[in-house]
This record gives C-alpha cells, sequence and structure tokens, in this order.
C-alpha cells in the first residue's frame, strides 16, 4: 500500500513543512529549489512548442508558470 494513504505519513510531512515556514531566510516562492525550477523549465522548452498551449491546474504557487510564461517570451 501507498504511504500516501496513511495519516501519519502526512502528519509527518507537514510537521517538516512547517519547519520551513517557521524559518525566517526560507523562499516561499522557490519549492524545489532554483536550480531544479531552472531544469523544469528547459526540459519543457526543449519538448514543447512556443505555439502550444499550457493549463496550470493550480499546482503549486504559480512560480513555475511564471518561469515558463518568461522563458517562451511572454
Amino acid at each position: 500500500m501507498s504511504q500516501l494513504g496513511n495519516h501519519s505519513h502526512w502528519e509527518g510531512h507537514f510537521a517538516a513543512e512547517l519547519q520551513y515556514v517557521e524559518d525566517p531566510g526560507y523562499d516561499y516562492e522557490v519549492w524545489f529549489g532554483e536550480q531544479g525550477l531552472k531544469k523544469s523549465v528547459e526540459l519543457v522548452r526543449k519538448h514543447v512548442e512556443p505555439e502550444a498551449t499550457m493549463v496550470d491546474l493550480g499546482c503549486g504557487n504559480g512560480n513555475a508558470v511564471k518561469k515558463l510564461r518568461k522563458a517562451y517570451g511572454g
């Protein structure tokens, strides 16, 4: 069974998240690090044509979409 279905998994996950919230130096806009975001944008640019339509379904804080828009000249 996946750990995602366990209440204890999520209790631990959110306890760790709370540590970040309480860290005064934490950048709330970059969840997976600037390098991870940069690699993600590069991967999308490599495989998605500029004319393509992309949909953000509310996954995260929108920072990746902002970076993609900028990378595609928007």
